[in-house]
């Protein structure tokens, strides 16, 4: 007969890849220092059909393996002579090897991809994630493996895994390995950044030691010049940037130095209190900078806009009658001035009552779900419009009657409510 396959192929360790097929020739394995020798069982689909199994060190299934690599042909001749050959490429590594097989940090994944040789890596994760899984292993199981995150030794769960506590923005990864003979070390680098909560909070911090020495905000990802810490993020913009006014030091010195991020100060400000300030004046209750993301569903919960239509309607002008000396001369200021128009209209009070009504529009319009997209636009029914036709109603009713307290107190509550609409969703959009 002219069948010269194999009908099992297997040897004494687990790992030979790939799976056996009798139509597959080529095989691989990688076994420890440890593993001196394999046994290797081949049977062939005919029972009158020859095997011989021969490697670098001999011939017989017990195969004595060299360090480094090794071939195994397996050589099957059928009774007419058909021969068909089997190879097994066996890696036995050296006992100082201190490589990763994996790097695997559950749902992301490390850039660029992993490969054992590598030993440099970033990962991104978003703002919500405060925590993330690891698991390694090494292609050795003898070696020894330590993980520390921002410089503290991290231990494995009862799954095998490590459970790493994130910093705000920038956490430092250093997974070290150690050969099975303790002749050698090698260290795998992982940068970790996360996105920062685009959100306002407010850092327990009196002295400002955490401050960004340009933006002013708390630092993000913190790296340092000349003693002065800034956020990453804004000096590799500022790298970008030829010519900047006002910056030319700062420019100099990051365009001739190289920045090395802070792990230290990253664990300061990642571990300092922190509260969200909400639109209705209350505050959240206090975290560590890290945790923040874990506020969500209290801001989700709590954080809502006092309803404005109750406040103006029981706004009375009677209410300033206790500081307000009426028979005391009144001037009207050079910035009501510049806020006045010219309408068709002459009568203050007219003008006074269609600002009142302008107000109520533009307060339908910010509480009014579907109006949202639009509520900074030029648009004669945006909030943002509505709202500056009534500070100009209300100034022009002034210029017609300046000696009416109710009108400048009106103006003065207009403005302060642009002034809080304007931090809350920016400048009214320019076409």
């Amino acid at each position: 007969m002219d069948d010269a396959n194999l009908s099992k192929l297997s040897i004494d360790t687990p790992g030979l890849k790939p799976e056996f097929n009798k139509d597959i020739l080529d095989y691989s394995i990688t076994v420890p220092f440890s593993v001196q020798c394999l046994k290797v069982k081949a049977i062939s689909s005919d029972r009158g059909a020859s095997c011989t199994i021969k490697s670098d060190t001999g011939f017989g299934d017990q195969v004595k393996l060299n360090e480094g690599d090794n071939k195994i042909k397996i050589e099957v001749t059928s009774e007419d002579g058909t021969i068909k050959v089997y190879m097994i490429s066996c890696s036995r590594l050296s006992a100082s090897n201190a490589l990763l097989n994996i790097l695997d940090f559950d749902t992301l994944s490390v850039q660029p991809e992993f490969e054992p040789g590598h030993f440099d890596y970033e990962l991104y994760a978003s703002a919500q994630t405060q925590n993330i899984k690891l698991k390694v292993s090494s292609l050795d199981p003898n070696c020894d493996i330590q993980v520390k995150l921002n410089d503290k030794a991290e231990n494995k769960n009862a799954n095998g895994q490590y459970n790493l506590n994130l910093n705000y923005t920038y956490s430092h990864l250093i997974v070290s390995v150690f050969s099975a003979n303790k002749s050698m070390e090698q260290n795998y680098s992982i940068k970790i950044f996360k996105s920062p909560l685009i959100r306002l909070c407010i850092l327990d911090d009196s002295n400002n030691d955490h401050q960004d020495s340009v933006s002013l905000a708390p630092i993000i990802t913190p790296v340092s010049f000349d003693k002065i810490n800034y956020s990453k993020p804004i000096i590799d913009a500022l790298r970008n940037i030829c010519n900047p006014d006002g910056l030319s030091l700062l420019w100099l010195s990051i365009q001739n130095s190289s920045s090395t991020i802070s792990v230290d100060l990253e664990n300061q400000i990642s571990n300092l209190n922190v509260k969200i300030p909400f639109l209705n004046g209350l505050y959240s209750k206090q975290v560590c900078l890290k945790e923040m993301s874990s506020l969500n569903e209290e801001i989700s919960r709590l954080d809502k806009m006092t309803d404005l239509n109750e406040e103006y309607k029981n706004f009375k002008s009677e209410k300033f009658d206790n500081f307000i000396n009426p028979t005391e001369p009144y001037q009207t200021k050079m910035w009501e001035k510049q806020l006045q128009i010219i309408y068709d209209e002459a009568d203050g009070e007219a003008l006074y009552a269609q600002s009142k009504l302008s107000s109520t529009s533009y307060l339908s319009v910010v509480q009014s779900e579907k109006s949202r997209k639009k509520i900074k636009s030029n648009d004669n029914d945006s909030a943002i419009y509505l709202l500056n036709k009534s500070i100009f109603e209300s100034a022009t009713a002034i210029k017609f009657n300046s000696k009416h307290y109710e009108y400048h107190f009106w103006l003065a509550q207009l403005l302060e409510e642009k002034n809080f609409f304007e931090n809350i969703y920016g400048p009214q959009e320019q076409k």
